[in-house]
């Protein structure tokens, strides 16, 4: 016997899986839909089973959104009634009075009401089902052939086959459907689903609303559902799956959108499953987001307003469980007054760093980012068959550099000219100075992962996946000095924090933002960018002197770039604090597949080095906070711990001593006997075991005791981490304090 999640997927869904995707539409795992239930309408508890709530699914698709809410109700309908059997009225009441879904596709809301059906019969006594069962019919049709059909005793008025936005539209405006009208006055109490992420020409219907309630949605449709959502439900607790582009683009009309959704509607948790985006939707292009939000009442925001930011990252889970977990460290708490901030980076600075990685990227924005300064700039040629002028002869003698052919530092002089590339006659006219050195350019993608960004001394022509940057006024050695800080570990630690594509959807730099990067070069002296420029020096001959299938060529130039990473820090004075998120980021965060392996980040911690190191950070920020009281932290390690050891702790101690050091001492006891004792006592207040949880703090009452427990992988014991830790502690302490 098949589920109707079986049936919906495997056995109807291609029929209409052609016309959901033209819309931007992917079928939803169900997995993903128990996971936005758990956080707006989790399985019925003593304090929380209420059963009479309206559920609006505004693009349902094929109903599987609905059959869980329709699933949950029945669930609450029998914890609130203490009864396990359900009557056919009493099932026919919960469907009729609660669960509702607008869809556009006939053969898609067929489904939707057919998988109602099946969930209703599972629920339903055997016996009765012997009987013959009649099911109240569910949809309201508007597609005249579906009408044509039908007698008016056979129309629904809990699915609407429509646009989402059919009241907006002219012809609805002038000739208003009373059904129509009585299905939208509905108060609905949650909105929930995954509408279509279509980016592309909207509907009139959509943009005329939008227009009238000043919505810039550009060409998002999933803007519209976003926006429209609070409109037909004031009340209701909305929760759509989006696109996470909505998060991240942070440029005109995108950035003005951001700041009218966030300013009108109180937003309590956004999930970013950037991370886990190939797991969740197979074939869709962009990474999604669940954005759980409701209208504000009043306009007023408070100051210490915060949003719920979680980004999974914990692929295990999806792919042996089918689940989606999210670990302590993976969720963070954004002041609503930043996100509030125009070309706000916030909700991606967090996505793999914390509030102290906002602050270092902040600081270092208020150097003049080159789009600041004198320079030319512009992508390269583009092919285009339509253009009515065609043809670069001034550039036919140039050196035509393939986008695969630019490299870090430097690109070789190519033998082929831009005459013999053979879309030559295809390339738009282009009569900019872009294409004379001396040059640095700059490519979209990255090489290896890494950033791509060459000194070229040479005429030469490239396409429009690069970008050419002429520091007007500005030597060789000056672009040399460029090219190096643009392929720096800082500058790489900037671009994944900034990007709207990095880590998202591509590992590309978008053209727009390769010029936002801080010009560090303006503030060296002459002495230090002629410094730089020999290692660039250096760099070059190690490309003339090698082939590129030279398995030591890339090691002969990282301790180059060390140095000059060195003089980098120097000149902007980066701290051992800045350094360790730099360090996080470049090693720990995943989006560098080469480096997170190379650094272990999910092999065992060694006692003695990473945990002894990650105390040590930890009670230098807290005691540093700590230093006008009497009061000190201390910690105590466990060398004992081995690689077999699933979980890693520490335990913290406060003491009333104001001369005593930064103690770290090492404890002779077992951890597993540890572990133990605190599994016992956690799984009796929270019934869940800490080999669940995974990442805790443990406080022992009245003893101003806590332990801290983890993973036993790297990356959830790193400087920054301690940092972060620490840092949460802090607030922790403060919070108390003023209560």
């Amino acid at each position: 016997f098949m589920s109707e999640e079986d049936i919906t997927k495997n056995i109807i869904i291609d029929k209409i899986t052609k016309g959901k995707r033209e819309l931007g539409a992917y079928y939803t795992p169900q997995m993903l839909v128990e996971f936005v239930y758990n956080e707006v309408l989790p399985m019925p508890s003593k304090y929380d089973n209420n059963y009479n709530l309206k559920i609006l699914d505004p693009a349902c698709g094929s109903g599987i959104f609905l059959v869980e809410g329709f699933k949950r109700i029945i669930e609450r309908w029998k914890y609130a009634n203490q009864q396990t059997e359900l009557s056919k009225e009493i099932l026919t009441e919960l469907l009729l009075n609660n669960i509702y879904g607008i869809e556009i596709h006939p053969e898609a809301i067929k489904i939707t009401a057919f998988s109602l059906y099946l969930t209703f019969l599972h629920h339903m006594n055997p016996k009765e089902i012997l009987r013959i069962v009649k099911f109240h019919p569910l949809i309201y049709w508007t597609k005249n052939e579906e009408v044509a059909q039908r007698s008016e005793e056979e129309f629904g008025l809990n699915l609407l086959q429509a646009n989402t936005f059919v009241r907006e539209g002219k012809k609805f405006i002038e000739n208003p459907t009373e059904k129509i009208e009585m299905f939208f006055s509905t108060k609905f109490d949650l909105v929930i689903g995954n509408p279509p992420w279509k980016r592309s020409n909207v509907d009139v219907e959509i943009l005329s609303w939008a227009k009238q309630h000043h919505w810039d949605l550009k060409r998002d449709i999933i803007k519209g559902f976003l926006s429209y959502a609070p409109f037909i439900a004031p009340k209701a607790t909305i929760a759509l799956i989006s696109s996470a582009k909505v998060l991240f683009n942070t440029s005109g009309t995108d950035d003005n959108y951001r700041l009218k959704f966030f300013s009108e509607n109180k937003v309590s948790i956004v999930v970013n499953f950037s991370a886990v985006r190939n797991m969740l939707f197979e074939k869709a292009k962009q990474a999604a987001a669940l954005i759980i939000y409701k209208q504000r009442k009043l306009r007023k925001i408070k100051e210490d307003e915060t949003i719920i930011y979680c980004v999974p990252k914990t692929t295990d889970a999806i792919q042996n469980r089918n689940t989606i977990t999210v670990d302590a460290s993976e969720i963070k708490y954004l002041p609503i007054k930043e996100v509030l901030k125009p070309n706000s980076k916030i909700f991606k600075i967090t996505m793999y760093g914390n509030l102290r990685d906002l602050k270092f990227i902040n600081r270092l924005n208020k150097i003049k980012s080159f789009d600041e300064h004198n320079i030319r700039q512009g992508m390269g040629l583009i092919k285009d068959d339509t253009a009515s002028r065609k043809g670069n002869p001034q550039l036919e003698a140039h050196h035509f550099i393939t986008t695969d052919d630019i490299f870090p530092y430097y690109s070789p002089k190519p033998k082929i000219k831009l005459s013999e590339f053979r879309d030559f006659k295809s390339l738009r006219t282009d009569k900019r100075d872009l294409f004379s050195p001396p040059l640095v350019l700059f490519k979209e993608g990255t090489k290896d992962g890494e950033l791509c960004c060459s000194f070229i001394d040479y005429n030469c022509a490239y396409l429009s996946a690069s970008k050419g940057i002429k520091l007007l006024g500005k030597d060789d050695n000056f672009h040399k000095a460029v090219a190096a800080c643009l392929n720096s570990s800082l500058a790489t630690y900037y671009f994944i924090q900034i990007s709207s594509s990095i880590g998202i959807d591509r590992n590309r730099i978008q053209r727009n933002e390769a010029t936002l990067f801080p010009a560090i070069p303006y503030i060296m002296s002459n002495e230090t960018i002629n410094e730089i420029a020999v290692k660039v020096d250096s760099i070059i001959s190690i490309y003339k002197s090698n082939t590129f299938n030279d398995l030591l060529f890339k090691q002969k130039i990282v301790p180059i770039k060390r140095e000059i990473d060195k003089i980098i820090y120097h000149k902007l004075k980066i701290t051992n604090s800045e350094l360790a998120l730099i360090e996080n980021v470049l090693n720990y965060s995943n989006v560098l597949k080469e480096n997170y392996r190379n650094s272990g980040a999910e092999k065992p911690v060694s006692v003695v080095k990473d945990i002894k190191q990650y105390a040590q950070t930890y009670l230098d920020v807290v005691n540093k906070q700590l230093k006008d009281s009497t009061i000190r932290l201390t910690s105590e390690i466990y060398p004992n711990t081995t690689s077999k050891d699933e979980l890693v702790c520490i335990k913290f101690v406060f003491k009333k001593n104001r001369s005593i050091k930064y103690e770290i001492q090492e404890s002779i006891e077992k951890i597993s006997n540890i572990l133990h004792k605190i599994n016992n006592s956690t799984f009796k207040q929270h019934s869940t075991s800490i080999y669940y949880r995974r990442i805790i703090k443990y406080d022992l009452p009245k003893q101003n005791i806590f332990y801290l427990i983890k993973p036993n992988q790297k990356r959830f014991w790193s400087k920054a981490a301690a940092q972060n830790d620490a840092d949460s502690l802090i607030v922790e302490i403060l919070t108390q304090r003023n209560n």
